[in-house]
């Protein structure tokens, strides 16, 4: 069941973690001992080294802290104004994006030259990837509807709610691969001379969506602990792990799934086949069930071109890629269908020196570039 999962890969990052902070209260006391004691050689000796390892330790974990930190990017995205059933009511209405982005580029050797107080002269050579052209197209979205299912909030009685994100995009019919293949294609076609190598990747996102959210449950509480700049002093006290412990203890994790289904020639909410997907949420004595048309939606200003016989038979090749979703047993909404559009929808690093041509658009012929995800984070956590 995703909404009760727990937390993931935090075994590691707290074994590290509070290794770190007994290191830590080892070396104030050393320190210590060394202060009261500042003629014997052992201690000096221990001293050093320990002074040596905690400025090292120090500076590597406050700047992971800035730039990696799980915690900084929560206490980053607190919202004690918004409940956490408007935040979810603003993900199930928001429209999602795909861009469809091209990216020419080249890799050029560059030598350095340094030369040190005594004279000597070093030389050094790096390999680096040089863009010279970007070129992004956005997919028409003709319509879209939200099914994500129920979000069931598993615990009431903590203070905070540690909430993260995943995201999942996909596509209604074999027209709209269609209409993302030709777009890659397009680009391909154009822009395949610009430089030595060539990258196409699609990338659907949730504009206003975050991967994390601290969302406040008990609104008559006062947390004045709780604030970003707290958490960044007590990385410079060296006590951020008691922190994030202090933190843990009065805030409980969810991890959610927010899904959306796409179309750019189709009426996705005239699809019956959604309808038991409907998004909302139970929240204590609070259940909610959306209206299918707050979470979904139609481009009326969209010049919607009906499809030839020609493109209905291409798009036949991707048929394999249609989801098919279903609730199981927890009542949690599960794509079963296990071809991934994921493995084809890319393409990547394309030489023009090995002559890799565009792939056509055949069920029997396999795809001969290199691919990559970039749907998720888009992941599916």
């Amino acid at each position: 069941m995703e909404e009760v999962a727990k937390e993931k890969n935090t075994f590691w990052p707290k074994c590290l973690g509070w290794s770190k902070q007994i290191f830590y209260i080892y070396s104030w006391i050393i320190i210590y001992l060394f202060a009261k004691d500042t003629e014997s050689i052992g201690l000096l000796i221990n001293f050093i080294i320990t002074i040596t390892a905690l400025i090292t330790i120090y500076l590597i974990s406050n700047i992971f802290m800035f730039f990696f930190s799980k915690t900084f990017v929560l206490l980053s995205n607190i919202n004690e104004n918004n409940s956490i059933n408007q935040i979810m009511n603003e993900l199930f209405k928001e429209k999602p994006v795909v861009n469809i982005t091209c990216s020419c580029y080249h890799y050029e050797t560059r030598t350095y030259t340094t030369t040190d107080s005594n004279g000597y002269t070093t030389t050094q050579t790096s390999t680096v990837l040089v863009q010279t052209y970007v070129e992004m197209k956005q997919l028409n979205i003709f319509s879209y509807l939200d099914i994500s299912g129920i979000f069931r909030l598993k615990e009431t009685n903590k203070s905070f709610i540690r909430l993260e994100m995943g995201k999942e995009i996909n596509f209604n019919d074999e027209l709209t691969l269609l209409d993302v293949e030709n777009i890659k294609n397009d680009l391909y076609v154009r822009n395949r001379f610009r430089d030595l190598y060539i990258s196409i990747s699609v990338n659907r996102i949730i504009p206003k969506m975050k991967d994390y959210y601290l969302v406040k449950l008990k609104k008559d509480e006062n947390y004045c602990l709780i604030q970003k700049w707290v958490f960044i002093l007590s990385g410079f006290l060296m006590v951020d792990q008691f922190y994030k412990f202090y933190l843990e203890y009065i805030s409980t994790y969810q991890f959610f799934i927010i899904r959306k289904i796409i179309s750019s020639r189709n009426n996705v909410l005239e699809n019956n086949r959604y309808s038991e997907f409907t998004p909302g949420y139970t929240i204590e004595n609070e259940k909610f069930v959306a209206k299918r048309d707050d979470i979904g939606g139609i481009d009326t200003e969209l010049n919607l071109l009906l499809p030839t016989e020609e493109e209905i038979e291409k798009a036949k090749a991707f048929n394999k890629y249609i989801p098919e979703y279903k609730l199981n047993e927890y009542g949690d909404v599960i794509n079963i269908n296990r071809n991934s559009i994921d493995n084809i929808i890319n393409i990547q690093e394309k030489n023009e020196k090995e002559n890799v041509e565009v792939k056509k658009i055949d069920d029997n012929v396999e795809l001969n570039v290199k691919n990559n995800d970039s749907n998720s984070n888009d992941t599916t956590k």
